[in-house]
């Protein structure tokens, strides 16, 4: 049996510049970068005002607490146990997001969606 043999044994050069992104310290965004994700998240609580309050058939009242930039290890050490996590797409964008809701407004969603009253223990 023959072994395959390269063409040529040229090394194989790397021509992307790769730019080292610190998680430790997160510098990526610009403060009007950080303005605009503050409207977008604005954007998304008033839709999603709107449809919960459909979905649920009462009141509902969903606003933006802060927007900060932190690193991912803070983020994970912040979210109780248990948690409500879920991923979403961003169409039509390729991005998906990570959405994170407080265990007792999840319990009390459940419990409205299911004919209580939703106002959890």
């Amino acid at each position: 049996m023959k072994q395959a043999k390269p063409k040529d044994d040229k090394p194989v050069t790397d021509s992307r510049k790769i730019k080292i992104y610190d998680l430790k310290r997160p510098d990526k965004f610009t403060k009007e970068q950080i303005r605009s994700i503050s409207m977008i998240h604005d954007i998304f609580a008033r839709l999603t005002t709107l449809s919960l309050s459909a979905k649920l058939r009462s009141m509902v009242h969903v606003s933006v607490a802060s927007v900060d930039q932190i690193t991912y290890e803070e983020f994970m050490r912040s979210i109780p146990t248990p948690a409500t996590l879920a991923t979403i797409a961003m169409l039509p964008l390729k991005w998906r997001v990570l959405l994170w809701i407080d265990p007792n407004i999840t319990f009390s969603i459940i419990d409205r969606l299911t004919g209580g009253t939703g106002r959890g223990s």
